[in-house]
């Protein structure tokens, strides 16, 4: 079993989309702070002085014993009081959209790539379950000392042999992610992991552009703002993103966009008599400014 090295013509080969290093630093970026930020706990927690063990009794009478007054013995003064602004517990995690993991999985496969660190194999597999086997078909492999292998499956064989051998790392292309990618000295990819990763790394279809656009808005405010600052007025999908909107305005009308902002308005309230009877559906208007020089008549 000998490992053959991947190149960016084989990744292109493998529809495995990658980028340079002109683009996706910040989503690398990004997405490794969500991976720490995620594993936090949050857990740390004090105890304020109405919390912590005591009761309200005040410690002493106010005046003529020459100490300073106080009231009960779980000020924060005291030993065994409760704590000023100590820690509470807290939610860290981070969401990160799936275009940024998407670009940030693309960027890392064009380094390790770029660099020579993926190599392919037909198939890995550990007949007998033992690590030292295991070992020696890492070895023959390559000679790097941290390695993740990534497939579209593993034996139970293969996990039980290789559990043992901290320095090896196995991961189903389903589930690898970028920081085990960039922790990897080398990278060894089974024949089987290379669809799921080009479906990963795969550019996300278009939407129709009749589900992003679904309506033109034809109104005097509408008419006065084109005519003022020569944006148009367009009812679209609740989902749709700016790229969207833009995409299908370019396709639909032929005309190049130069800016689009968006706004999103909650239904109006349904009225039955002297009650309530719900609201109607929520929506969402785009505001679509054209390229200079293009000019498109809606009324």
């Amino acid at each position: 079993m000998s490992a053959n090295t991947f190149t960016l013509e084989a990744a292109a080969a493998a529809n495995i989309q990658v980028v340079g290093s002109d683009k996706g630093s910040q989503a690398v970026h990004d997405l490794i702070v969500a991976y720490q930020a995620n594993r936090r706990t949050g857990s740390a927690n004090s105890k304020t002085r109405a919390e912590v063990s005591g009761n309200n009794k005040k410690i002493f009478r106010q005046k003529g014993t020459g100490n300073a007054r106080h009231g009960d013995k779980r000020a924060p003064i005291f030993v065994g009081g409760g704590v000023v602004f100590g820690p509470r517990p807290c939610d860290y995690s981070k969401k990160v959209n799936k275009s940024t993991r998407r670009l940030a999985l693309r960027r890392v496969l064009g380094d390790l790539i770029a660099a020579s660190k993926v190599s392919t194999v037909s198939e890995f597999s550990v007949a007998d379950g033992k690590t030292k086997s295991f070992i020696k078909a890492v070895k023959d492999l390559t000679d790097a000392k941290k390695v993740l292998i990534v497939a579209a499956s593993f034996d139970e064989t293969t996990y039980r042999a290789a559990r043992n051998v901290q320095e090896v790392l196995l991961m189903t292309a389903a589930e690898v992610n970028i920081e085990q990618l960039m922790n990897a000295d080398a990278v060894i990819l089974v024949d089987n992991a290379l669809e799921t990763l080009a479906s990963r790394t795969a550019q996300e279809a278009m939407k129709d552009i009749y589900q992003v656009i679904k309506k033109v808005r034809i109104s005097e405010k509408a008419t006065m703002l084109q005519e003022t600052t020569g944006e148009l007025v367009f009812e679209v999908d609740r989902d749709a993103n700016k790229i969207e909107i833009k995409k299908a305005v370019e396709v639909a009308f032929g005309k190049k966009v130069a800016s689009v902002r968006t706004a999103n308005y909650d239904g109006k309230l349904k009225r039955q008599r002297r009650s309530d009877a719900g609201r109607t559906a929520h929506w969402k208007k785009a505001y679509v400014k054209l390229a200079n020089g293009e000019t498109l008549d809606l009324v």
